[in-house]
């Protein structure tokens, strides 16, 4: 919603463009975060990691997750804020504060974001994998959503059962798309700099070699 004046502003330049348009939306979307991390030095993450004990920040995270789960469930049109453009509409029915309920998400974001640095720490895990290979994880996984989005294998399950299954789907999903095997595969996609610099060092010796036959 709120990138809608800018949509409307490069529409004028070029009539296709939408807020899905080079994944312009979630680019604004997760501006803040990427600024967060992008500017966070050792120093000010370690001072994080300081701030709630990591067996108390596991903790608040359960509760945290439980309270959210209640609050979209018995909080009208709440849980639309959670599907991006597709439930705007719905979202801003019978006249809702739009600008309280993004604030409410962003800082419910952010929280969830501290509190799982602050669990996780500075110890190597699983989760410190994946956040190395988040990029691969990020621009594959739609492939799997897709393909989930054309099957109906799952009509007819109930909602919990549903729910199970995404859950243990998302693991394998990202397991595989975290692992190294796939970030060898991947890795000319997921690192353009390195694959330019790759393909710069390739082509170097042939224009060397070129210039000196002259």
């Amino acid at each position: 919603q709120y990138t809608g004046v800018i949509v409307n502003t490069v529409k004028e330049l070029y009539p296709n463009f939408t807020s899905y348009t080079l994944s312009y939306q979630r680019t604004i979307s997760f501006a803040p975060f990427f600024f967060a991390g992008f500017f966070m030095t050792k120093e000010s993450l370690n001072a994080v990691y300081k701030i709630i004990k990591p067996s108390m920040a596991k903790v608040l995270l359960i509760v945290t997750g439980s309270l959210t789960i209640l609050l979209i469930e018995y909080t009208p049109n709440l849980e639309w804020l959670f599907r991006g453009s597709f439930g705007i509409k719905r979202f801003l029915a019978h006249d809702e504060s739009y600008l309280m309920k993004m604030l409410l998400h962003y800082l419910l974001s952010a929280w969830i974001c501290l509190l799982v640095l602050i669990a996780v720490n500075s110890k190597k895990s699983i989760l410190t994998k994946w956040g190395d290979y988040s990029l691969g994880i990020f621009l594959f996984h739609p492939v799997f959503v897709f393909i989930l989005r054309k099957t109906e294998f799952m009509n007819e399950w109930s909602g919990d059962t549903q729910l199970v299954f995404y859950f243990a789907l998302a693991f394998i999903i990202v397991s595989c798309l975290g692992s190294n095997l796939f970030a060898a595969v991947s890795w000319f996609i997921t690192s353009p700099y390195n694959t330019i610099k790759k393909l710069t060092s390739l082509l170097k010796p042939k224009a060397e070699e070129k210039n000196t036959n002259f």
